[in-house]
């Protein structure tokens, strides 16, 4: 198939760009993942450019997989493909690539997933600090809003934090997530000889609208060493605010990058037109935004605006709409998109309302399979066979064992930090001898002995699969029986191999690596059969028949703020929201709430 097979005349010039840089506005429902793979194959095809030398990168699990699925089957055959990854997950294999040269971060390279940071991390500083959970968050949130902004990190922070996360970190020897991309731009910088893998000539960056200023600086670091970067997004988008993403990156692309071409592509083929000019009225409020000229393909679409005299009051008019809403469109293709959700104050009236009308309601918030505590162990399993060294695996598998409480799990960690040596050398210190530890000593060891022996299970296909002999067959099999002495249930072995799987790989290795680069918060659970309730955060990138809004108190915002960018990016949170509403988009306001909804009022 060619590749500009089924484009529009303005997504061919888009994905036909000089061998350049060069920018694309695409706003919702205009095709952007389309015209992204499109200038890959326009780029192998046409060009001759070599598959390997081409990096795409994106925001989430879901949007690397998607492109994946879109682009992989064109690459012909007998040629290595590009490498399409977040900007987390190329950072890790970067410093991975030049760990030699990286000194400031504990070695070797582990990274902290979502699971571990709130059951290990915040609770250690917790524990050391004498603090509440919220304070330790602030602080852990000010020192990822450093990285992020590219702020002399540490300075601004409490000092007694600072030394009880060194001594957290020394114990566990982890990096954060929100640190990656922070380091590779420091190590790109100080390092002559630090070299990035592949020797990109293209790099292609799809919501370039949810780069903060480091991803921003990495980017442009490739650029500066030979790269043409082609970036896609829509500054009307610009959601992820919490993590200094701002919507002034693609804004300014033309100037920040000399001699790149400037496309859109404005034929919006999602939203019906009464749906489109509802959030482009929305999105018009914003003085500095890009003009986009968006043109409908579709006329029609249904917007209305309810009133409601307090919260019940709402919750029973969107289980009504949902109920006749039905009459035309499926469940599933119906969504209810909540501002937040905190202990789901918002959503259980909803969901109450709607289970008493009959309406079905899904109820997952997202789709987090490393959550859970069978599936977490046995994952832990996996980091072990991947790395013996591993001590927040170590942490992990005896902070979830039946019969090893905190006190013991913590008076670990004091005695790893009294020898100056990571938590796994002493576990398996006391495992040898209980001594150190009387009374809990023998629990661990025995403990232990289970552990070790279910991870020689896996050490054998962590070894073959580095050699490209293993097969998700006799992957399952190990983890099966690894499983199996540890009493985890079946589901478990079902949920890790889902994982390896979106890797595209039967290694174990493959899935380690991955998986701690991406935050898992982000990935809604959708229903096959029920109205989806979810957070508009999590509603990005997806597309529903019917969207209900609830909580438009001020009828325009999800919220007012006296801080205009924190304004900006709820006026942008409600456009995306709006425009995830193909035929129906129903939003609804209260003219009073009480109770938990008072202190989570949309309106601050």
């Amino acid at each position: 198939m060619p590749w500009d097979d089924d484009l529009t005349p303005e997504q061919r010039a888009a994905a036909c760009a000089h061998d350049g840089h060069a920018r694309v506005l695409a706003g919702p429902g205009t095709g952007k993942t389309f015209t992204l793979r499109a200038r890959v194959e326009y780029l192998i095809e046409e060009l001759a450019v070599d598959p390997s030398r081409i990096l795409v990168v994106t925001f989430t699990r879901k949007a690397v997989a998607e492109l994946r699925e879109r682009i992989l089957p064109s690459i012909p055959e007998g040629q290595d493909p590009p490498r399409i990854s977040t900007l987390h997950g190329f950072a890790l294999r970067q410093l991975l690539r030049n760990a030699a040269l990286v000194d400031t971060l504990p070695a070797p390279l582990r990274v902290a997933d979502d699971w571990e940071e709130a059951e290990i991390i915040i609770p250690d500083l917790q524990r050391l600090l004498k603090n509440d959970k919220k304070g330790v968050k602030a602080d852990l949130d000010a020192m990822s809003a450093d990285w992020d902004t590219l702020t002399d990190a540490e300075l601004n922070i409490d000092a007694q934090f600072i030394a009880a996360w060194r001594r957290v970190r020394d114990v566990y020897g982890f990096t954060l997530r929100a640190e990656m991309v922070y380091r590779l731009k420091r190590a790109m910088e100080q390092h002559d000889k630090f070299e990035v893998e592949g020797q990109f000539e293209h790099v292609i960056v799809d919501e370039f609208q949810d780069l903060n200023a480091c991803d921003l600086a990495v980017i442009h670091s490739l650029g500066d060493i030979g790269a043409s970067v082609f970036c896609a997004g829509d500054d009307d988008q610009s959601i992820y605010g919490f993590r200094q993403a701002s919507p002034a990156g693609i804004r300014s692309f033309i100037e920040d990058y000399v001699n790149s071409e400037d496309h859109k592509v404005t034929l919006c083929k999602r939203c019906d037109r009464g749906i489109l000019e509802a959030a482009e009225y929305v999105a018009d409020q914003d003085l500095q935004r890009e003009p986009k000229g968006l043109t409908p393909e579709n006329d029609g679409g249904f917007v209305r605006l309810f009133p409601a005299s307090d919260q019940d009051a709402e919750a029973a008019t969107i289980a009504e709409v949902c109920r006749r809403l039905h009459a035309d469109f499926a469940y599933p293709s119906i969504a209810i998109l909540l501002r937040s959700d905190r202990h789901r104050r918002f959503s259980q009236p909803i969901v109450d309302a709607l289970k008493a009308k009959g309406v079905p309601v899904s109820e997952h918030e997202t789709l987090r399979p490393l959550s859970e505590s069978a599936t977490r162990r046995l994952y832990a399993l996996a980091q072990l066979a991947v790395c013996p060294e591993d001590s927040l695996a170590v942490r992990t598998l005896l902070q979830l064992t039946a019969g090893i409480g905190d006190g013991c799990v913590e008076a670990l960690e004091d005695l790893a930090a009294q020898r100056v040596e990571r938590y796994s050398a002493t576990v398996r210190a006391v495992a040898e001898d209980p001594t150190p530890l009387p009374g809990v000593g023998s629990r661990i060891a025995r403990c232990w002995d289970v552990v070790e022996t279910a991870v020689a299970e896996l050490s054998v296909v962590v070894e073959a699969g580095e050699g490209g002999e293993i097969g998700p067959d006799q992957l399952r099999a190990a983890l099966s029986a690894a499983a199996a002495l540890l009493g985890l249930p079946s589901h478990a072995v079902d949920d890790i191999m889902n994982l390896v799987g979106e890797t595209e790989s039967a290694s174990l290795s493959d899935l380690v690596s991955r998986s701690s680069t991406i935050s898992e918060g982000l990935e809604p659970q959708l229903s096959a059969d029920s109205v989806n309730i979810m957070t508009m955060h999590q509603a990005k990138g997806l597309t529903f028949d019917c969207v209900l809004i609830p909580g438009l108190e001020d009828e325009l915002l999800p919220g007012k703020y006296d801080d205009p960018e924190q304004e900006g990016d709820q006026r942008r949170l409600l456009y995306v929201s709006m425009t995830r509403a193909r035929h129906a988009l129903v939003m609804f306001y209260a003219r009073r709430r009480t109770g938990a909804q008072v202190k989570s009022h949309f309106v601050v």
